[in-house]
């Protein structure tokens, strides 16, 4: 059946929870379709292992390097914080589209609370300012354009001018 227990691949997880519990009331056992999905559906072939590849590239050249520059330019400029990321975001979207690459939306450029929005995207009303201190989320994904191409999707997080705490060193880097 199309389940995942505890939505653990939520991809997988088409079927209502009705569904199941009928089931289950006639004694049927569920049995999770993931691995028969991911033996026919999840496989890829050379030409997308080859574009994921290709997306990779400029993405990991540009974003750790802007990263850095971001966040030294809105700690020197506290007041044109917001402005700074809005351009930095934009500049990167420019150069990854020389690259050939393609996007839904994205990328997510954050700070603090905002972190956990998983598809953030920073406008003037929405944008929080990047202060010394802060907590630093920028997630890319993007493919070539092409069909049948994969998606690349990486997240690197860090902060801001000092050195991070001890829970943030599971997932951080100092910008």
């Amino acid at each position: 059946m199309q389940y995942s227990p505890d939505n653990a691949i939520m991809t997988v997880s088409m079927v209502d929870a009705g569904t199941v519990e009928f089931f289950a009331r006639l004694g049927k056992q569920i049995v999770s379709s993931a691995d028969l999905v991911s033996q026919f559906e999840a496989v890829l072939n050379e030409e997308q292992m080859a574009s994921h590849g290709v997306a990779q590239r400029p993405s990991t050249a540009f974003w750790p390097k802007a990263g850095r520059r971001l966040a030294a330019a809105c700690v020197r400029s506290p007041e044109r914080r917001a402005p700074i990321r809005i351009r930095s975001r934009a500049m990167a979207l420019r150069a990854m589209r020389r690259e050939g690459l393609v996007w839904d939306d994205g990328p997510n450029v954050s700070v603090n609370a905002n972190c956990s929005d998983s598809h953030y995207e920073p406008t003037a009303a929405l944008s929080a300012p990047i202060r010394e201190g802060d907590f630093l989320l920028i997630d890319i994904w993007a493919r070539v354009n092409k069909p049948d191409s994969v998606y690349y999707d990486i997240t690197w997080t860090g902060v801001v001018g000092r050195e991070p705490s001890a829970r943030e060193q599971l997932s951080s880097r100092r910008w």
